[in-house]
């Protein structure tokens, strides 16, 4: 097995390797590090099996299994990337347009999140706070 790409989060604190089989499949595994620890990176989160890495549905999962450690920190400004990166997919996953509102109710982005409602044509009753 190799690691075929490591992609780092802007704090230095998380990432996930992409390892190869060397027979054309692909897995993840996340990974952590505590910068006032030198004991360096341990593993962390999910993973998966070996699949073939064909389409989006392999990259959604990573996207979607860094944003869970994000939420987890409470760095909602991440998650909230990462589930815009899900939202850029294509084909776009079903449940993609539920996680940026998600993430951008976390970031208290209530502006956007009222341009989003309605876009979508959805009038809030009258009292919420949308």
């Amino acid at each position: 097995m190799t690691v075929v790409k490591s992609i780092n989060d802007i704090t230095g604190t998380l990432c996930v390797d992409i390892i190869s089989n060397g027979e054309g499949q692909f897995s993840y595994k996340c990974f952590r590090r505590d910068p006032e620890d030198n004991s360096g990176w341990y593993s962390y989160g999910a993973e998966s099996y070996f699949l073939l890495a064909k389409n989006d549905k392999f990259l959604s999962a990573i996207y979607i299994n860094l944003s869970i450690c994000y939420q987890h920190f409470k760095n909602y400004s991440a998650m909230k990337l990462y589930h815009e990166k899900i939202a850029n997919l294509n084909p776009k996953p079903e449940f993609s347009d539920a996680l940026l509102s998600y993430s951008k109710l976390c970031c208290a982005d209530l502006d956007r999140y009222r341009e989003e409602l309605a876009d979508r044509k959805i009038n809030p009753r009258e009292g919420d706070i949308f």
